[in-house]
């Protein structure tokens, strides 16, 4: 008899179902309602679709956990950045949290990064975000966001979150192609080197600092690094592998 039992169970198991313990009869729930992960691996962009209808598109090298039930839609950004599309439930939130950020809605379509820091983006819909700082007091109060805002926070830096207005290229990674307007080349090589196992390097830190207007495929790692050299004026040295190193021209 243990042994059947024992054998049983594991047949359940491998359904991929579980049992809910309830005063009513058993009865069998999903797994998806278990906390699902999602990831992707450096430089891969794919997108998921959700039991409920909505979809996310993740980002390189992004980590998230779902978690959906009969009364309430979750999600976890472990890391990596996301892009929300949410089918709109007025029975059931869709919350994210993110590094002591919870974004919540009941309908709409939004961008999280989680990276170095937490950025949220609404992208369309009438339909506000409402953002909430995990240790908030009851004193603090949510703030809404609408498309064209951002709102930047960095763990640590206090409870205060400011929303400014976003840049056009905020939301522009979905398409792989950014316009980088005025932005510091060390922002440019960073953002580059999230979806590549080969890194762009400045063989002199300090040109780091200046700043470039270009469309460039961010996605593509050599794209980049030819689009860097020749701005700068500089050769890529490519002598060590995974390593592009713009350097002086000899």
């Amino acid at each position: 008899m243990p042994l059947a039992a024992s054998l049983a169970i594991g047949v359940i198991a491998g359904t991929g179902l579980l049992w809910r313990e309830t005063s009513n009869p058993p009865a069998l729930i999903a797994q998806s309602e278990a906390r699902t992960p999602l990831e992707t691996k450096v430089g891969e962009v794919r997108t998921e679709h959700l039991a409920d209808g909505s979809s996310i598109l993740l980002d390189t090298d992004t980590l998230l956990l779902v978690h959906l039930t009969a009364d309430r839609r979750s999600v976890e950004l472990k890391r990596g950045r996301a892009r929300f599309l949410v089918v709109p439930d007025k029975k059931r939130p869709f919350d994210v949290r993110a590094a002591g950020i919870t974004v919540s809605t009941h309908g709409g379509s939004f961008d999280i990064a989680n990276r170095a820091g937490v950025r949220i983006n609404p992208v369309e819909g009438e339909t506000q975000v409402t953002v909430i700082h995990a240790a908030a007091s009851d004193s603090d109060q949510p703030l809404r966001l609408q498309p064209g805002q951002l709102l930047s926070w960095i763990p640590g830096q206090g409870t205060e979150i400011a929303v400014i207005p976003a840049k056009r290229s905020e939301q522009q990674w979905v398409d792989g192609v950014k316009s980088f307007d005025n932005v510091p080349i060390r922002e440019v090589i960073a953002e580059a080197n999230t979806y590549s196992a080969t890194k762009i390097e400045l063989a002199s830190p300090a040109l780091g600092n200046r700043k470039i207007f270009a469309d460039i495929d961010i996605r593509d790692i050599e794209r980049v690094a030819e689009a860097l050299s020749g701005f700068l004026d500089l050769t890529i040295d490519r002598s060590q592998k995974n390593r592009l190193l713009l350097t002086t021209k000899k």
